[in-house]
């Protein structure tokens, strides 16, 4: 999303009057479909005033000037309007505003994508787990989302609060299979070793291979390797008794989120798993059936 100020330039500006000018000022490009078989262009706008049909054609006839070859241009707009203006804008904005995040700072990915976020008039409240809230303030996180509505042309104050809630997490019916490979396997890599609590194999086998960067693999994949520092880690015991640790790893090209699940005496090993540490890793890259997040669920764990 972006205002429609930062797209036009100024001899564009010039064919519409005064007061249309003001009309589009704050006009918000929500979207852009192209297809280029078609040769057809779809715009989808954000308006808090009435766009005229004569300002329409307008902003069609630059288009055309930019995309001659474009065939078919069709402009689409909804109207922002009333006390749920705001409301409607950062819940249109969201998903774009985390993505530009996202790209400037990886490692506010294990947070944000768990976040949620209220607003009251000028005021967006983000809430946060507690271990997140300091590390996004030091990277200056609340400026990059404050900036990034200003260039929207919505201004607003960010502040971020701990959540009150405390998620429970349970696995459903369609997740337990998968829980449940993941624990034989380990307990199959691991059934002719005793466990030692203080080698630099954690979970499974030693890892010779090299790692790859985590900053440019963040995809799905059966089999790929990681290095990286923990942060932000979370242990908890699910009903079936099963201790589920999660975390994020770092190596500063990027991040991902981590699951791993122990059982029975492998639960003996939770105290491994510490913040700061720097693990080496393989396993399996996954989307989170919840969050849509990619996630690691490793089978190989070694301290690094």
């Amino acid at each position: 999303m972006r205002n429609i100020k930062q797209i036009l330039k100024e001899k564009d500006l010039k064919l519409f009057s005064a007061e249309e000018k003001k009309t589009i000022e704050n006009v918000i490009v929500e979207n852009i479909n192209v297809s280029r078989q078609e040769k057809s262009l779809d715009v989808f706008l954000l308006s808090e005033d009435v766009l005229s049909k004569q300002t329409l054609n307008r902003l069609k006839k630059i288009i055309s000037c930019y995309l001659p070859q474009t065939i078919s241009i069709s402009i689409h707009w909804d109207k922002l309007d009333g006390a749920d203006k705001g409301r409607r804008l950062v819940t249109k904005a969201w998903k774009g505003l985390l993505k530009c995040l996202f790209a400037k700072l990886p490692a506010s990915r294990i947070w944000m994508a768990n976040s949620r976020w209220e607003l009251h008039n000028e005021l967006l409240n983000i809430y946060l787990e507690p271990s997140g809230i300091e590390f996004l303030k030091e990277r200056g996180v609340c400026s990059i989302i404050e900036n990034y509505f200003i260039k929207l042309g919505y201004p607003i104050k960010v502040i971020f609060k701990e959540k009150i809630e405390k998620e429970i997490y349970d696995i459903c019916e369609e997740e337990r299979e998968i829980i449940e490979s993941i624990l034989k396997e380990n307990e199959f890599q691991n059934a002719k070793t005793a466990i030692n609590t203080s080698s630099p194999n954690i979970i499974g086998n030693i890892i010779t291979d090299s790692p790859v960067s985590i900053g440019n693999s963040t995809k799905e994949n059966r089999d790929i390797i990681y290095a990286g520092e923990i942060f932000n880690i979370e242990k908890r015991e699910l009903k079936n008794k099963t201790m589920m640790i999660t975390f994020g790893l770092t190596d500063y090209t990027g991040s991902v989120a981590v699951k791993i699940f122990l059982s029975g005496e492998k639960k003996s090993l939770i105290h491994r798993f510490k913040e700061g540490i720097w693990l080496k890793v393989r396993g399996k890259i996954e989307k989170n059936r919840y969050t849509q997040e990619y996630e690691m669920i490793p089978f190989d764990v070694n301290i690094h």
